[in-house]
């Protein structure tokens, strides 16, 4: 991943200032197999992260 990138992405994920999430301080590149997981949201609804 390109450094540039990977630090604007850092930054966008720290910009919220949401209470006692902690920071990002790094990023590691995965591959799809391991991104493309479901989950389940607040709601109860299960949905994929693309």
């Amino acid at each position: 991943m390109d450094q540039k990138l990977k630090e604007l992405l850092i930054q966008e994920f720290n910009s919220p200032n949401i209470k006692d999430m902690p920071l990002v301080e790094n990023l590691n590149e995965g591959p799809g197999s391991f991104v493309n997981l479901d989950f389940k949201t607040l709601s109860g609804k299960r949905i994929k992260l693309w």
